[in-house]
């Protein structure tokens, strides 16, 4: 009835929430966050809720530590009926029990799926016996009013035999992962009063008015859950309708062009009071995928810009983002693009004009600033895939400008405040084939250029350019000198040049790579497929491995033998294969791509003899298995 205070009630009470659960670096009753991004989103009844993903700070594991082991998937015999109530799972070996392994990685409190049965201090004095029994009637009252669950026709049961939340859930004597249902079985001790409980936190239910449920994701079992979570969830599309279009009348591009969003009267009063509908605490930064920008669609540059700046690169338009990052300063020419976005911020130089900053920059400002950050800094995460020692050791807030490009100025990042790169996907068939590893091949290695695109003769009144891109590679990594010539390459317009094409150039670069002995041995599981470094195992491009010595290599080639390298290179990282294909659907099919568009790319691997037909009843069958 009153949209305004709904609207009002809502965001205060996410403030109030944030500031006392989720306030960053400081120890709070759910643990210590670190990041968070939440979306708002309105109920069918209009009312508006929040769905949160948090980062809780990294601990360091002990030396020998073992994780609890997880329930093991059952393997039922054929023709054996599931029981009608949920069978109590085996208790751990006395000598596996311990606590989850969330709890043992992570800064988190404990989350709970059980209903409060105190235990009385009869010995103790009255008041607090009083005390105990008050706050036990208090929380259990919560529990059974806002955090038992109840399933639905209309729900939980829409098409289905069973919740599609497994409840009830059965006896489980101590929390683990559930390798059945891919996820963490929370405790449940006794059956008749926790096998519908909602997993949450017991501070956050006695302090927030409101339903809040919190789910933990296992950082090694759970990450497709968490992603799933991540996409059908906190990143699902808002529903949309057509004004004044008839069934089937989504295919007319006119009639499309009316299409609309559905917003309630409290999301509308929402977006008018100024309340973002996203948030972030982590500055996201998106990298264009491609060398060169279509001509088609460049920005011509003002006679202003080009008084002004008359040592600009490109003579005629406007350097994109891309292009901006390859003419970095000379002391970070050996950092790819994803580095250099995790570790500085694009900023342009003081007094600069509006040509010069054509589009505001966002990646600053475009989140969410939490003003509980603390501004000290936090230790560096070596085994990121984007780390890097340099970077790693400037100090935040400090300027690196190219010498010779005054557009090019960037700021260390905070290191509280780090970035994030994010790309468009491709699926190695059909057009997007060649786009697909043209990102390979710009996100894998350090390109830079030195100096801006030169006049290439062709047809047409259009004035045709070339680009030459340099490959920096890590010292300690040589190569022939034919092929490390063949490392740098160059471009007119969107063409390449002196290459078939770009998925050849990455295949020809893997091999150059694997010949010249600079594979990670870890990375190909060498030391054991389970036994991986945590650097290796979300490595991209050349990386420091924890198990490969550099300095152990003196004896292989006797006295004066050159060291090895201290990065190596991760195998895969520019051309796999079939893999590839593999992977990009997989990908697409975990983050709930319509079955539709997975089927069109199916059909277009075969066409193009990347599959083969009897291969596709088993990719089909995988997505099943992802879609449940």
């Amino acid at each position: 009835q009153d949209p305004t205070a709904a609207v009002l009630s809502s965001q205060r009470r996410n403030l109030e929430m944030k500031t006392n659960f989720l306030r960053a670096n400081r120890v709070t009753p759910l643990g210590i966050s670190e990041d968070t991004f939440d979306r708002t989103e309105a109920q069918n009844r209009g009312a508006l809720h929040a769905h949160i993903l948090w980062w809780a700070k990294r601990r360091k594991l002990p030396a020998g530590y073992v994780r609890m082991p997880p329930v093991p998937a059952p393997d039922p015999a054929d023709g054996e009926e599931e029981p009608a109530t949920p069978t109590p799972r085996p208790r751990p070996a006395e000598k596996d029990r311990k606590e989850d392994h969330p709890y043992y990685v992570a800064e988190v409190a404990r989350v709970n799926a059980e209903l409060v049965r105190p235990v009385v201090d009869r010995d103790g004095p009255p008041d607090r016996v009083r005390k105990q029994l008050c706050w036990a009637f208090l929380l259990r009252t919560l529990q059974t009013r806002f955090y038992l669950h109840a399933c639905t026709m209309r729900y939980c049961l829409h098409n289905r035999p069973t919740c599609r939340f497994f409840f009830p859930w059965p006896e489980q004597i101590e929390q683990q992962f559930d390798e059945a249902n891919e996820r963490v079985a929370y405790r449940r001790r006794h059956p008749a009063d926790d096998q519908y409980v909602v997993p949450h936190n017991l501070c956050l239910a006695a302090f927030s008015p409101a339903t809040v449920n919190v789910v933990l994701f296992d950082p090694d079992m759970g990450a497709d859950t968490a992603r799933q979570y991540a996409t059908k969830y906190a990143a699902k599309p808002e529903s949309y309708t057509f004004l004044e279009a008839e069934a089937g009348d989504e295919e007319n591009p006119m009639k499309r062009y009316l299409e609309t969003r559905l917003c309630g009267g409290c999301m509308a009063c929402s977006r008018l009071l100024g309340f973002r509908v996203v948030r972030c605490t982590r500055p996201v930064e998106y990298v264009f995928p491609q060398f060169t920008n279509d001509p088609a669609g460049q920005w011509p540059r003002t006679p202003e810009h080009k008084e002004k700046n008359p040592g600009y690169p490109d003579p005629d338009n406007f350097l994109g983002p891309t292009q901006k990052y390859l003419f970095r300063a000379p002391e970070l020419r050996h950092m790819r693009i994803g580095q250099v976005i995790r570790y500085f911020a694009a900023a342009g130089r003081a007094g600069a004009g509006r040509d010069e900053e054509a589009a505001r920059e966002t990646g600053e400002d475009a989140c969410n600033r939490d003003r509980f950050r603390p501004g000290s800094a936090e230790d560096a995460d070596r085994s990121h895939r984007h780390y890097d020692v340099f970077a790693a050791g400037v100090q935040p807030d400090a300027w690196v400008q190219a010498p010779e490009h005054s557009f090019a100025r960037l700021k260390r990042r905070r290191n509280t405040a780090l970035g994030v790169p994010r790309s468009g996907d491709f699926v190695p068939v059909g057009g997007s084939r060649e786009p697909f590893y043209e990102k390979r091949l710009l996100e894998g290695l350090a390109w830079h250029c030195t100096g801006g695109p030169e006049p290439a003769a062709g047809e047409g009144r259009r004035r045709r350019k070339r680009w030459r891109f340099h490959c920096k590679l890590p010292e300690g990594c040589a190569l022939p000198d034919e092929q490390r010539a063949a490392l740098d390459f160059s471009m007119v317009d969107r063409e390449i040049e002196g290459k078939a094409s770009f998925e050849v150039f990455c295949r020809d670069t893997e091999r150059a790579f694997a010949d010249a002995g600079l594979v990670c041995q870890c990375c190909a599981g060498a030391f054991g497929a389970d036994d991986v470094c945590a650097t290796c195992t979300h490595a991209v491009g050349f990386h420091e491995c924890e198990f490969e010595d550099p300095s152990s290599s003196g004896a292989e080639g006797g006295a004066g033998a050159a060291p090895k390298p201290e990065e190596r290179w991760k195998a895969g990282t520019l051309h796999r294969g079939k893999v590839d294909i593999t992977a990009a659907l997989l990908n697409l099919a975990k983050r709930h791509v319509p079955r539709e568009e997975l089927e069109k790319f199916l059909e277009s691997a075969v066409d193009e003899g990347y599959l083969q037909q009897e291969e596709v009843d088993e990719y089909r069958e995988v997505f099943e298995q992802v879609a449940g």
